[in-house]
């Protein structure tokens, strides 16, 4: 299936999500024992399987490097355009997160779709890359800037990100791989069933999460987010893998982990680290809906470079 037709599937099931939630299952609760499930269970299970069997050279390097280098200048501009933000510390570490942040299961299910195991590989390879430059980055923004909550968590920052069950599957499965071809048949076709459960669930959830009463509350930052998170990051993605000549599949999944809208945890980040819940709600709840237009048109000038080329 075409990269292109596997995006308005995924937004479809997200928007899925939304609508149980809104008419049907409205229970918090369930929804959160899912968000757990998928979180703790599944797509650990899943990061483990196809990262076992995982082939990795100097292309995937450059390609990583990229990733992190992107998301440290998007942050960097973060950082100069704050005084123009009209916002307050909390708003932005919100600004910042829905900026530097990636939806990894968005990128993942559309990865699935589109490229099977081996886009699932190549997406799981860029995690630890966004780990070690939107997460920390966000981190550190809510401890400088965010409301000093004393029951808030902010000691032990690095040992709870380490304890992160997505990150923790990608070193197992990067780990176990250095020993083992493949994994044996009946381990291999349970996997395989759990790795089914996980994508649909984790779109659902993200669904789920959004809130379109959020929306037109303070404009200018969620312009300023949006515009640095689904345009100028992918934007720079592309332009640099077409300069370092990556394969299109490479370029694709770079899209896929910086174009994205800003991952669902954000929320929660912000809930529990002091940033603004309300205005990180608004630019997700932004991003998710104009994602589906943006990611296209970035995927459609990576096809269009690798025949058209400017380098």
């Amino acid at each position: 299936m075409d990269v292109l037709t596997s995006i308005i599937p995924v937004f479809i099931t997200i928007m899925a999500g939304f609508f149980i939630k809104k008419h049907f299952i409205k229970s918090d609760d369930f929804w959160a024992e899912t968000d757990r499930l998928v979180f703790y269970i599944l797509i650990p299970v899943m990061l483990i399987h196809v990262l076992i069997n995982a082939p990795f050279n100097q292309e995937m390097l450059v390609y990583g490097a990229i990733i992190f280098g992107v998301i440290t200048f998007i942050f960097l501009i973060t950082l100069l355009l704050r005084p123009f933000m009209n916002t307050d510390g909390p708003g932005f570490t919100s600004v910042v997160q829905g900026s530097v942040r990636v939806n990894f299961f968005i990128s993942l299910s559309i990865a699935s779709l589109a490229y099977g195991s081996e886009g699932v590989t190549i997406l799981s390879f860029a995690l630890l890359f966004t780990v070690l430059s939107g997460v920390m980055f966000s981190v550190f923004c809510l401890q400088r800037y965010g409301h000093k909550n004393p029951n808030s968590p902010q000691q032990n920052t690095f040992i709870r990100m380490i304890k992160n069950p997505v990150i923790l599957s990608t070193l197992v499965g990067f780990g176990v791989g250095l020993f083992i071809d493949e994994l044996p048949v009946t381990i291999d076709k349970t996997f395989t069933i759990f790795d089914r459960a996980a994508l649909p669930l984790a779109l659902l959830a993200i669904g789920s999460s959004l809130k379109p009463s959020s929306l037109g509350k303070q404009i200018k930052p969620v312009v300023i987010s949006t515009i640095l998170g689904l345009i100028i990051s992918p934007l720079c993605g592309v332009l640099l893998c077409h300069y370092y000549q990556l394969p299109t599949l490479l370029t694709i999944c770079c899209i896929l982990m910086l174009g994205v809208p800003a991952a669902a945890s954000s929320i929660t980040f912000a809930a529990r680290m002091g940033g603004d819940k309300e205005l990180m709600s608004s630019i997700l709840t932004t991003q998710t809906i104009l994602g589906i237009v943006t990611i296209p048109i970035f995927i459609y000038m990576a096809h269009y470079l690798e025949t058209n080329p400017i380098f």
